[in-house]
């Protein structure tokens, strides 16, 4: 089990030491090595391997989350890498600038206080990021390893950091008048507007692994468990909104009618009609898996 180490380390490692961990030569190739997850969108080995372990979905370094689930990380220091689009929109950019600067700035901390073993803490932190952690796959749809604590992922992110972080910034044409900040690669999403498409690779990696799991806090104040595809479905379809925020004010799916729909306007809508939009601490979702969702309601919202 890792010990967990302030993450202000980070910042007054190398000083007090008197060092600077090595990064070693660049393989640009290997830096730019694309890997895919589970709905498709797309992201550099390394760049993956930096946002599951440091800054998943509400975890210790993403950005616009509360202190108290940064699990000691200082405000301000992100290294949340994640696309800044998966549309024609700006998205995030700025979000992926300031994370990016950060990175860069402290590439040889970060590798020193993950190979000094104390980073990524152990404990709560790391149950948490691991578990609501999106799987990634390479071109031929094997899974890679991507967490720092093993080799191949220390290999992975050594090489990613020595080459300065390159970054897949969104899957559309960089907007006219914005300077790029990383490289435009094409998403491979194919998601079927079914229940069985939208859930395996949508709802469960995203939701019922994390904040909607069985015991998270998230699930007992909202008494919303995404954790199994039976459980979900029910607790979804023809069921009022509940909790202090969603209660009384509609139906989490009504089949047929997606604008109605509590479930669709909290993921397509910045201010649903209650609560915040989802998934919660992370970037909206690709407009094809929108997409499928709204035609899976428009559908009768079968489960198939």
């Amino acid at each position: 089990m890792r010990r967990a180490l302030p993450i202000v380390a980070l910042v007054v490692l190398a000083g007090a030491t008197g060092c600077q961990t090595e990064l070693g030569a660049c393989d640009q190739a290997s830096a730019e090595r694309v890997v895919y997850d589970e709905m498709g969108v797309p992201a550099y080995e390394g760049q993956a391997l930096m946002q599951t372990n440091c800054a998943n979905t509400s975890y210790c370094h993403s950005s616009g989350i509360d202190a108290p689930d940064r699990f000691g990380a200082p405000g301000g220091l992100d290294f949340d890498v994640q696309l800044a689009s998966t549309d024609d929109s700006l998205g995030s950019r700025d979000r992926l600038e300031r994370s990016l600067r950060r990175v860069r700035s402290y590439r040889h901390d970060i590798m020193g206080v993950i190979e000094d073993d104390r980073m990524p803490p152990g404990g709560e932190a790391s149950t948490q990021a691991l578990a609501g952690a999106p799987r990634w796959f390479d071109a031929d749809g094997n899974r890679v390893p991507l967490f720092a604590d093993s080799f191949e992922g220390l290999d992975v992110l050594r090489n990613w950091l020595s080459c300065g972080a390159p970054v897949v910034e969104r899957t559309s044409p960089h907007p006219a008048g914005t300077e790029p900040l990383g490289d435009v690669v094409e998403a491979r999403i194919d998601i079927e507007p079914t229940w069985t498409s939208l859930y395996e690779n949508v709802v469960l990696p995203r939701c019922g692994r994390s904040c909607h799991a069985p015991g998270s806090e998230e699930t007992e104040f909202n008494m919303l468990d995404l954790s199994e595809r039976g459980l979900a479905y029910a607790n979804l379809v023809g069921v009022d909104g509940m909790g202090s925020f969603c209660s009384g004010m509609g139906t989490r799916v009504v089949a047929g009618d997606p604008d109605a729909s509590l479930l669709y306007q909290k993921l397509s809508q910045e201010d649903p009609a209650c609560g915040s939009r989802m998934p919660q601490g992370g970037d909206p979702l690709p407009t094809p898996v929108l997409e499928a969702f709204r035609a899976w309601i428009q559908a009768g919202a079968l489960d198939d």
